[in-house]
C-alpha cells in the first residue's frame, strides 16, 4: 500500500508564520488553509477531521491574544446572521438586544485560532468560534443574558415553542440552545475538564430523549435554572435508545470557571455557583451548605458512574455503603411479599425525596429477586457457587420481567455488601478463598424465605418484556426500527464471546459410561456452569461428600490424579491430599479441560467455536519515515468482520487511505487491514462501541518508535 507522504514544507508552518504578518498575509493564511492540507490535526496525516476541543480554554494552554479589532457594520451583521443560523432557537430580536448595532462588536483572535466576540460597552464575551471555522457557540454570559431578555422579548417565546428542545427544566436558558439537565454532583467533574456522561443526565424515560448529533446544548444542574456549560452532542436518539443511557453524550467546549469565563466580568447568576461545583438553589429543596456531602463523600466522588445517577447521589447523601439496608426485616414484613408486589417502573426524580424513594424501590426489587432466585432457581447441588456467577445466572434472571436491577442504585452499592447483609440475617452462608467470595449454603428454613411467594420467571418472558420495553421506547420516533425490534422477539442484538470447555481423554476415562451423557447447550462443548455440574455429579455418584463437613470433598484416586497430578512429568513430586474444599475444585477441574471459545454474532443462533481462549483483535501502530504512522489491524475475521468492508467504512469516516492484504504467517487464510495515520484510539472506539467487540478483547501495541498519542 502506498502512503502519501507529508509535504516537506507543511502548510501549517506557513499558516503559523502568516499570523504575525499584515492584513495581506491574513488573506494568504486563509487561502493556504483552504488548500488540501495533510496535517490539519495531529491525529494523523491525510485527515480533515472536525474536532471541537476545549483545551484552548485551559489556563495551562497558550491563549495569548494575537489581535483585537472592531468589526465593521457589514461584518457585524454577517456574524450575527451566522450566530442565528448556528443557534436556531436564538431569534434576530434577541441577538439585536444582546449586541445592538450602535454598540459595536469587538473580535479577539487568540493564539489557538479561536475567535471571541465581545460586546464593546460591557466588555463581555458573548459568542466564540472555537477553531476559526464558523463553529459558533454562546458563552455562559450570553446564556444568562438571554434568560433575562427572553421574558421581555415576544419573539423568543415563539422560537422556544417552535424549537421543542427546551423543556420546563430548561427555563429561559433553553431559548438560546436546548438544555441538558444533570445531577449537581456531576458539575464537579465538568469543571475539571470532563465531558457529559449520559448516566449523569436526568431523563424521565428513553421515549422523551430528543438528542441530535452535533446539536449545541447547554448544561444545567438539577434544581438550578442557570446553565454553566455549553457543548455539542456526540450521540443521537437512536444511539441512546439502542445503547441505553451509557457512555459519553456531549462534548463540552466551554464551562464556567474556564479561561473564557475569566475573560469576562466573572459575575455569577446565583448563589448555587461555587468554586467546587454548581448546586441546587435553597428554594429547590436542599440548602447549599448541605450539598457538600454529595461532593465530599470520598466513595462517591471517586466514582463517575456513582455520581451520574440519582440513586447513587441519594445513597451518598444518606451515608452510602451497606449500612443503609442493615435493618433486619421481620417475617411479618415479608409475609405475602412476592414479585407481583414489586414496582415495574424505574423511578427517577429530581428531588432528594424522590431519589431516596428510587433507592428504596430498587433495593426492594433486589431483595425480592434474591429470595425468588433462592427459592426457584438455586439448588443445593449447585453449591458452592461464585458470587459473580450467582448474581448473573440466578439473581438477575429472577427479577420481575421488564425491569432492571442496578446494584449501584441500591443502598448496598455492591453485590458483596448485599450478600454480607443477607449472611448477617442468616439467609445464606459465604466463604472467602484467596479474596474470592463464594456462596456455600442456604438456610431454607429462614422465615423470610418460607414466607416469600416465589414466581417462575422464564428466559422467554424476560426477553419478551425487554423487547416490548424497547419497542415502546422507540414508538415515539423509532418507526420501522421499533417494529423490527418487536418482530425480533428474543433475538440477540449484540456480539457475545465466551469460553467453552471440552472433556479431555483422562477426564472421560474417570467418568466412564457417564462421559457420553456429559453434554450441554453446545453439545460436547460445555460452559463453566455445565462443567461444574459434571464434576459435582461425579462426586455425588461416587459418594465423595464429606460425612460431617459439607464444604469438603473426600478425594478418591481418579479424582485426585486428574485434579492434583502435575501435568509436567519432570515436575517435582508432590504430596497428594485426601480432602479438598468444594470451592476450589471447579477451578482445578476447568484447568484440566480443553479450552475453547465461542463467538455468537447478532442474528446468528449458531456460534463459531474455535480452539484456545477468546481471540483478540490486534491493533498495532508503526512509525514510518518522516514522522508518519501506519496502523495495522488483525483478527477481525473471528468476529465476523470483513477487513475490506471495514476498510471502506474507515476510509470514509477518517479520510485516510486503507488496504487489506494477507496477514503474515497465515498462508493467506486471514487478512490484515492497514490504515494511514495514527488511528489506534479511533479504531478502539469504532470496534467496541459500534461493532460490539468488548474492549478487553482489543490489544493495542506500538512498534518501530511509535508512541501512544497524547489525550486531547
Amino acid at each position: 500500500m502506498h502512503l502519501n507522504p507529508r509535504p516537506s514544507r507543511c502548510c501549517c508552518n506557513i499558516q503559523q508564520s502568516f499570523w504575525l504578518l499584515s492584513s495581506f498575509s491574513s488573506s494568504l493564511y486563509y487561502s493556504a488553509r483552504q488548500r488540501n492540507c495533510t496535517c490539519r490535526t495531529k491525529a494523523g496525516f491525510g485527515r480533515d477531521v472536525h474536532v471541537t476541543d476545549r483545551s484552548w480554554l485551559s489556563p495551562k494552554q497558550d491563549v495569548a491574544e494575537r489581535s483585537r479589532s472592531l468589526l465593521k457594520n457589514s461584518a457585524a451583521k454577517k456574524i450575527k446572521a451566522e450566530i442565528v443560523s448556528a443557534l436556531p432557537l436564538l431569534t434576530k430580536e434577541i441577538i439585536d438586544e444582546l449586541m445592538p448595532n450602535k454598540d459595536g462588536i469587538e473580535v479577539v483572535k487568540l493564539a489557538t485560532r479561536a475567535l471571541v466576540y465581545f460586546h464593546v460597552p460591557t466588555k463581555t464575551p458573548l459568542f466564540f468560534d472555537s477553531d476559526g471555522r464558523n463553529n459558533l457557540f454562546p458563552t455562559v454570559y450570553a446564556l444568562w443574558r438571554v434568560g433575562q431578555l427572553a421574558s421581555t422579548t415576544p419573539g423568543a417565546a415563539a422560537a422556544a415553542a417552535a424549537g421543542g428542545g427546551a423543556t420546563a427544566a430548561g427555563t429561559e436558558a433553553g431559548r438560546c440552545c436546548p438544555p441538558l439537565v444533570v445531577h449537581p454532583p456531576v458539575s464537579k467533574f465538568l469543571l475539571n475538564g470532563a465531558d457529559v456522561m449520559l448516566p449523569g443526565v436526568v431523563v424521565r424515560d428513553l421515549a422523551s430523549v430528543d438528542y441530535v448529533m452535533g446539536e449545541r446544548r447547554c448544561v444545567m444542574s438539577s434544581g438550578n435554572p442557570e446553565p454553566y456549560a455549553v457543548g455539542e452532542m456526540i450521540k443521537d436518539r437512536e444511539g441512546v435508545v439502542h445503547g441505553g443511557m451509557t457512555g459519553k453524550g456531549m462534548k463540552v467546549v466551554h464551562c464556567y470557571l474556564d479561561y473564557l469565563w475569566q475573560m469576562g466580568s466573572q459575575t455569577l447568576p446565583n448563589e448555587g455557583f461555587r468554586p467546587d461545583g454548581v448546586y441546587r438553589l435553597p428554594s429547590a429543596g436542599t440548602p447549599i451548605s448541605n450539598q457538600e456531602e454529595l461532593v465530599d463523600d470520598g466513595e462517591v466522588a471517586d466514582d463517575w458512574e456513582d455520581l451520574s445517577d440519582p440513586a447513587a447521589a441519594a445513597g451518598a447523601a444518606g451515608g452510602g455503603g451497606s449500612g443503609g439496608g442493615s435493618d433486619e426485616k421481620p417475617a411479618a414484613a415479608v409475609e405475602g411479599l412476592g414479585l407481583d408486589g414489586v414496582s415495574l417502573e424505574d423511578p427517577m426524580g429530581e428531588g432528594e425525596e424522590q431519589e431516596q424513594e428510587a433507592v428504596e424501590v430498587v433495593s426492594e426489587r433486589l431483595y425480592a429477586a434474591f429470595l425468588n432466585g433462592l427459592k426457584k432457581s438455586l439448588k443445593d447441588a449447585q453449591l458452592p457457587m461464585l458470587v459473580s456467577t450467582f448474581y448473573s445466572s440466578v439473581l438477575l434472571p429472577s427479577r420481575p420481567p421488564g425491569t432492571s436491577i442496578d446494584v449501584k442504585k441500591t443502598s448496598y452499592r455492591k453485590i458483596s455488601n448485599f450478600l454480607q447483609e443477607m449472611e448477617g440475617r442468616g439467609l445464606v452462608t459465604l466463604e472467602v478463598t484467596k479474596g474470592v467470595q463464594s456462596l456455600v449454603g442456604v438456610n431454607r428454613a429462614h422465615p423470610d424465605l418460607r414466607a416469600f411467594k416465589a414466581t417462575t420467571v422464564t428466559a422467554a418472558a424476560q426477553a419478551a418484556a425487554d423487547a416490548a420495553a424497547l419497542a415502546a421506547a422507540e414508538a415515539g420516533g423509532g418507526g420501522a426500527t421499533a417494529a423490527a425490534t418487536a418482530a425480533a422477539g428474543d433475538g440477540e442484538t449484540s456480539l457475545k464471546a465466551f469460553e467453552l470447555f471440552k472433556l479431555s481423554h483422562n477426564i472421560k476415562k474417570m467418568l466412564g459410561s457417564d462421559a457420553a451423557s456429559a453434554r450441554g447447550k453446545f453439545g460436547e462443548y460445555l460452559t463453566p456452569a455445565e462443567a461444574r455440574d459434571v464434576l459435582f455429579g461425579y462426586i455425588r455418584a461416587e459418594g465423595l461428600d464429606h460425612p460431617t463437613n459439607k464444604s469438603l470433598v473426600v478425594l478418591n484416586g481418579p479424582l485426585c490424579d486428574n485434579l492434583y497430578k502435575p501435568m509436567n512429568k519432570k515436575a517435582a513430586r508432590v504430596e497428594y491430599p485426601t480432602e479438598a474444599k468444594k470451592a476450589e475444585l471447579p477451578r482445578r477441574f476447568l484447568d484440566r479441560l480443553q479450552l475453547h471459545h465461542a463467538i455468537l454474532l447478532p442474528g446468528n443462533p449458531h456460534p463459531f467455536v474455535g480452539r484456545g481462549g477468546i481471540p483478540s483483535v490486534s491493533i498495532e501502530v508503526e512509525k514510518r519515515q518522516g514522522n508518519r504512522h501506519a496502523t495495522k489491524v488483525r483478527g477481525l475475521e473471528a468476529y465476523g468482520i470483513d477487513p475490506s468492508t471495514l476498510g471502506r467504512q474507515v476510509q470514509k469516516r477518517f479520510a485516510c487511505s486503507t488496504a487489506a492484504q494477507p496477514a503474515p504467517g497465515t498462508n493467506g487464510k486471514y487478512q490484515e487491514l492497514m490504515l494511514q495515520g495514527h488511528l489506534a484510539s479511533e479504531l478502539e472506539d469504532l470496534l467496541s462501541e459500534e461493532m460490539g467487540i468488548p474492549r478487553r478483547f482489543l490489544t493495542t501495541g506500538f512498534s518501530k518508535g511509535a508512541k501512544p498519542r497524547k489525550a486531547r
